[in-house]
């Protein structure tokens, strides 16, 4: 969870294990949320929400965490991606009897690049980063 002085402003669920046939040979785990307020993105809150569950599921003995993301929401595709995540499938999201496209994204404890390794908790107020 991410708060300010004045309360929450973002947060990250995990879900441990959770399996997508996507990634078979791993022990994985699922950021089944990650949401930040809408005035709070673009301030590295997002980056350290998803630093710091990849790094709890990492800990707790994942080898891969995926997500899901909608196919229309490029600025998520674009967040992953930035952050050394790989598209490796497809899934769907039903709503009533409408099926939503999603792409799964993942990373592996060995892909993790530099700069992007899971740091110990989150800072009380956002900051660029």
């Amino acid at each position: 969870m991410a708060e300010t002085s004045d309360g929450i402003i973002g947060f990250a669920d995990v879900t441990l294990p959770a399996a997508t046939p996507s990634l078979p040979d791993a022990a994985q785990a699922e950021i089944t949320r990650l949401y930040v307020l809408e005035r709070f993105t673009r301030q590295g809150v997002g980056s350290r929400l998803l630093r710091h569950a990849t790094g709890h599921a990492f800990a707790a003995g994942a080898t891969a965490v995926w997500l899901s993301a909608w196919a229309g929401n490029q600025r998520a595709i674009d967040f992953y991606k930035k952050h050394n995540w790989l598209h490796v499938g497809e899934t769907s999201f039903m709503l009533g009897a409408v099926a939503h496209p999603n792409h799964i994204f993942a990373i592996r404890k060995s892909q993790q690049r530099r700069g992007c390794a899971p740091r110990a908790g989150l800072p009380d107020s956002p900051h660029p980063g």
